[in-house]
């Protein structure tokens, strides 16, 4: 296979469908399928904090002791959904 690409007369819906194919295909290559390739649902500290039903305090204290994990991205302090659904699921709340 050459390294060297040349687009001629090719319109954008045409190369945005080869480049779509050409990810399809690579997925299929490492079986892994629509739906496993969507982003967890992360939140935010104050949407974790509503759905707990908690101060963000509280929720401060919770990260601290380790009874909730959280993601931090650069100065960002984020919660996965499904780690919320386990705190609630331990202590006896709602499902988020």
């Amino acid at each position: 296979m050459s390294k060297n690409l040349l687009i001629q007369n090719v319109t954008l819906q045409e190369l945005q469908e080869m480049i779509s194919n050409t990810l399809e295909e690579k997925f299929k290559a490492l079986n892994i399928s629509t739906r496993e390739r969507v982003e967890e649902d992360l939140l935010t500290r104050k949407e974790t904090a509503k759905l707990l039903r908690i101060s963000l305090p509280t929720l401060a204290d919770w990260t601290r002791q380790g009874i909730l994990k959280s993601i931090n991205l650069g100065r960002r302090v984020l919660y996965a959904r499904s780690e919320v659904q386990r705190v609630l699921e331990q202590k006896g709340g709602r499902n988020v």
